[in-house]
């Protein structure tokens, strides 16, 4: 009996007197509830890690300058310079703009073409 009463109580939903105008998009709106907060369990209790603190100014601009010259000294063992300054005697020799340069350097200056020069200087 008691299984009986329960099920009419919960199928039969309590009416209400009186006429209730609702429009459809609220309440098609209003039924759909997401809840996007989620709250952690343990609540920041981590073990804490303590990250190293940055150095102060002057004790920086050392280390920094000490780096450098390790550095730089590693790479200057490296290089031989001889072989570098052959490198850069064959790419000038192989640039095609300066044998040109060096071509006209060479070519004399015919006299029509001094003549012309002359002309040109003289009207500017």
């Amino acid at each position: 009996e008691r299984i009986k009463e329960s099920q009419a109580k919960e199928s039969a939903p309590r009416r209400r007197r009186g006429v209730v105008i609702q429009d459809p998009e609220e309440t098609a709106a209003a039924s759909v509830n997401v809840h996007l907060e989620v709250k952690p369990k343990d609540k920041g209790k981590d073990i804490l890690i303590e990250e190293p603190k940055p150095m102060k100014g002057q004790a920086q601009i050392g280390m920094d300058e000490g780096f450098a010259r390790q550095l730089e000294a590693e790479l200057n063992a490296n290089i031989n310079w001889d072989d570098v300054i052959e490198q850069v005697k064959r790419r000038e020799k192989q640039d095609n703009t300066v044998m040109r340069y060096e071509a006209l350097k060479r070519k004399p200056v015919i006299e029509a073409q001094a003549r012309k020069n002359m002309m040109i200087y003289l009207k500017n």
